[in-house]
């Protein structure tokens, strides 16, 4: 024991008490039901921005291989996710998206670029997983893509 110089005992504290490790309990459980959930949405976000930089890096690959060849190439979207990079009649490149393109009455669409970098749609949508929207626009003069998100159409 040591004696303080007012007079009052003090008394020498091996460990914590069981008041203290409930107070930290309580406090690690409220930042953990805080942080859980920003989590969560932060991992769909980046899962739906890989899946948004892969469509563009494709539409961006057909674009300048139509420029360097020449000629026309495509790219099919489906509804189902798949997409299929073809030139002359030949499948280049298919990847099984994660999102689903959106289309009124059909179950894919073409998406064609041209020797001028220019393109025949000159939008196309597409719905994640979560509900969100990737558009993808076309420049008429430039033929430059740009990728917005959108949380509604």
């Amino acid at each position: 024991m040591q004696i303080l110089p007012i007079g009052l005992i003090w008394k020498s504290k091996k460990g914590f008490t069981f008041l203290e490790i409930i107070f930290v309990l309580v406090i690690m459980s409220l930042m953990f039901t805080l942080v859980v959930p920003n989590f969560h949405r932060m991992f769909a976000s980046v899962e739906r921005t890989r899946e948004g930089q892969k469509v563009f890096h494709l539409l961006e690959k057909a674009r300048a291989e139509a420029i360097l060849n020449a000629e026309p190439v495509d790219i099919t979207f489906y509804t189902n996710g798949l997409c299929i990079f073809h030139y002359r009649g030949k499948i280049l490149e298919y990847e099984d998206l994660r999102m689903k393109i959106l289309l009124n009455d059909k179950d894919r669409i073409v998406q064609t670029f041209y020797p001028d970098g220019t393109a025949k749609h000159p939008e196309l949508t597409f719905k994640t997983n979560e509900g969100k929207y990737l558009i993808y626009k076309f420049n008429p003069i430039s033929g430059k893509i740009e990728m917005e998100r959108s949380p509604t159409l």
